[in-house]
């Protein structure tokens, strides 16, 4: 892995946007590293998000 420094705004090379593209088109596996989250799990996390969201405000 490696980090990358920006320090302007570039815009994303014809490259990067054809790798996003791949990325889009591809299914999402699920594995033991990443499971999938059950629906509890779902509903604890946007409940904590919209708890997030009004702390902000």
């Amino acid at each position: 892995m490696s980090n990358t420094i920006i320090k302007e705004i570039q815009p994303l090379t014809e490259e990067q946007k054809d790798q996003i593209k791949d990325a889009a088109r591809k299914e999402v596996v699920f594995d033991e590293d990443c499971p999938e989250i059950s629906s509890a799990m779902e509903k604890a996390i946007r409940s904590a998000v919209k708890g997030h969201k009004r702390k902000k405000a």
